[in-house]
């Protein structure tokens, strides 16, 4: 039992001791939203207090995930590639992890719990877009309203999504559904706490606190022996991160009508996978000194996004794009202050799965006349394989 994950089964009992007496953030520590400790804490409530109901919210909620990236999938692609998709995600990040950075017992089940809600949200925007249902708009901003109450991360796609309705030229009572669903689970979390008598003192107490808990030597002393993804301790892995970038976005790029080059396609298809393949060995041989070599994929979508943007004039082309735009936000923080040793497999999920979604679907007569896609899917599945019977290590935070 790690410690992390150890906090996770202490904290929902400490709120119920005292018939509910004790208050997060005035009388328990958290480092995160209270959303995800009160539902464990209900959890414990309705199951009772055992490992083992935490266990199976863990399960239920990777099912849950899963099931949300193969319907994502399953609407631009068919069954067989989507389930190759799912497969290599399941190796690379949700069943090979042998630290506390895991889905089925996690690090902190705020993680889960807020991509839970993310997957949810981009699912049902997807339908929105698919079936131009506005009845999908609220429940889709509640979702990631219940994502954000549990953690931050995905809070930048509240950006596209309102460009969505924008350019959808919906009527502005969707847009107060919209930002109403973004702070009601928000609202509901944080004002139990405040029914139950936490103040505006305990919350300058708190602060003051974290402050001063971060200040400590043993949290710099800790921060420096850390590594971030773009850390200059990891000159290995932003070279590796640099030319991942280059070759995916160049791949990206070249594969679209106004670039394509056959040949200049068939190189770009081959290096991908093989320069995937080049990455899972460099993790089993830790040599990117336990930083994220999946880094890449955020800056290159980003790249391959901007000279495919123009490609929104029809239902399916707004539907990729607005995928990838979701990718890239909630990949933001792979580049920017995200510890390398494991949190990414939180997040490079969504980038990671939108990418190949969009390159495979942009491409998909060229690549069923070339059979590039059997290739490539037999080639992850193979990937996945390995990661299954040789795990990537990665150390705890």
């Amino acid at each position: 039992m790690y410690y992390d994950c150890g906090r996770e089964m202490l904290l929902p009992e400490a709120i119920l001791k005292s018939g509910g007496g004790n208050i997060l953030y005035k009388d328990i520590f958290a480092m995160y939203n209270p959303l995800s400790y009160q539902i464990n804490a209900l959890l414990y409530t309705i199951f009772g207090i055992s490992i083992t109901t935490l266990q199976a919210a863990g399960a239920v909620t990777t099912f849950l995930i899963l099931l949300s990236l193969y319907t994502v999938a399953r609407l631009f692609i068919n069954r067989f590639y989507s389930l190759t998709i799912c497969i290599l995600i399941s190796s690379l990040y949700i069943f090979a992890q042998i630290s506390c950075v895991n889905y089925l017992f996690p690090y902190a089940y705020a993680f889960i719990y807020a991509l839970l809600g993310f997957m949810a949200f981009i699912v049902l925007t997807l339908f929105y877009i698919k079936y131009d249902n506005k009845k999908l708009i609220l429940p889709a901003a509640l979702c990631l309203g219940f994502s954000i109450a549990n953690k931050y991360e995905y809070i930048l796609s509240i950006i596209p999504f309102l460009a969505l309705l924008i350019y959808k030229k919906e009527h502005f009572k969707y847009f107060f559904y919209s930002i109403t669903g973004f702070a009601a689970p928000l609202v509901v979390s944080w004002g139990i706490l405040f029914l139950q008598g936490f103040g505006i003192e305990d919350m300058r107490n708190y602060l003051d606190f974290i402050q001063r808990f971060f200040a400590t030597e043993e949290q710099q002393t800790y921060n420096k022996k850390i590594n971030f993804v773009w850390d200059t301790k990891n000159f290995k892995t932003i070279i590796i991160s640099l030319i991942s970038t280059i070759l995916y976005a160049a791949f990206g790029v070249l594969t679209l009508k106004t670039f394509r080059k056959n040949k200049i396609l068939i190189l770009g298809i081959i290096l991908v996978p093989l320069f995937i393949l080049t990455t899972l060995i460099l993790i089993k041989k830790n040599f990117t000194e336990q930083a994220n070599p999946l880094s890449w994929v955020c800056l290159a979508s980003i790249i391959i996004l901007i000279f495919n943007i123009k490609n929104i004039k029809n239902t399916t082309g707004l539907m990729l794009n607005t995928l990838l735009l979701f990718g890239i936000c909630a990949g933001a923080r792979l580049n920017f202050l995200l510890i390398a040793q494991g949190y990414q497999i939180y997040i490079t999920p969504i980038p990671l799965i939108a990418s190949w979604i969009y390159l495979i679907q942009t491409n998909y007569k060229f690549c069923e006349k070339y059979k590039l896609k059997q290739i490539i899917s037999y080639v992850m599945l193979l990937f996945s394989l390995i990661n299954f019977a040789y795990p990537p290590l990665y150390p705890s935070p």
